[in-house]
């Protein structure tokens, strides 16, 4: 017999000696998005620079999913490399914070820097326009006259329950203080970029006069002390107050355009209802 044995049989027979769990494919160790989101942070405070570069790069292009966790991950005593980068992550991240209801690809978000304030306060209400889409939205903020809606707080309303024969919570507008003449006035517009926000700040300093509370609104006072608007709040108590914007086609429309001046394409505005999240405002003595 020849005692030299192919090399194809020897294989088989060094297979069929192993044990079988030997013979079984490694599975390959596959990562959850969660551990790997929580080992790119942790690599946000590598001693090497170029770790915390990719893992920054790679955390950015996560967007919402890596939100929350690092919001998580500026809890506790972080160093300040992972806080720093952790900040500077969660800036273009914050059209994910709650907010109101999305609208033709745009939300609103209204944040209040207190939630008590007494007569003689003031409180800073900043209004986010997000634009939750992968293109840019042009969108109408103000009117020439007035200035920007969201930091005159031209725009803020005070939510009431519904009545008896109202469908739902009425929405109760600021007071103009002052009037405007029309001629030469024009729609102001904003572009938003894609996944990114625009802030506008107003401030609102609760006020007392003839026995009736009022927030008064504005960026400037007229000549005679007064405000552009008064939002009349009933004296004491919690409030909800929030954002409203509601723009049709021809809102949009330059009624004063000059010859010489292009025509905005209607086409490209947003138009819609947009409201922002409730925010409570208690009011003390």
């Amino acid at each position: 017999m020849n005692t030299k044995l192919a090399p194809w049989l020897c294989a088989g027979l060094l297979a069929a000696a192993l044990p079988l769990a030997a013979q079984q494919p490694a599975r390959p160790n596959r990562e959850t998005a969660e551990a790997r989101i929580e080992r790119l942070i942790c690599e946000l405070d590598s001693p090497r620079f170029a770790v915390r570069e990719r893992a920054t790069k790679q955390l950015a292009e996560l967007r919402e999913q890596a939100f929350l966790p690092l919001k998580k991950a500026l809890t506790g005593s972080p160093s300040y490399e992972l806080q720093r980068r952790v900040l500077n992550l969660l800036g273009p991240l914050a059209i994910y914070e709650p907010g109101g209801e999305v609208v033709g690809g745009l939300k609103l978000r209204l944040t209040a820097d207190r939630d008590k304030v007494k007569v003689g306060e003031a409180v800073k209400l900043t209004t986010a326009v997000c634009n939750m889409t992968e293109k840019p939205i042009t969108v109408q903020v103000g009117y020439s006259p007035t200035g920007y809606y969201f930091a005159c707080g031209s725009r803020l309303h005070l939510v009431v329950a519904a009545g008896a024969k109202d469908k739902g919570p009425q929405e109760l507008p600021p007071r103009w203080q002052v009037g405007f003449c029309g001629t030469g006035a024009q729609p102001l517009f904003i572009t938003v970029p894609p996944k990114s926000l625009v802030n506008y700040e107003a401030t609102a300093t609760l006020t007392q006069k003839d026995g009736k509370t009022f927030l008064a609104l504005g960026p400037n006072r007229l000549p005679d002390g007064k405000p552009y608007l008064l939002l009349d709040v009933p004296p004491g108590g919690a409030h909800t107050v929030r954002m409203a914007l509601d723009i049709r086609r021809e809102d949009n429309e330059n009624k004063w355009r000059r010859p010489n001046e292009p025509a905005v394409n209607l086409a490209d505005c947003w138009t819609g209802k947009l409201r922002s999240n409730d925010v409570r405002l208690t009011v003390t003595p």
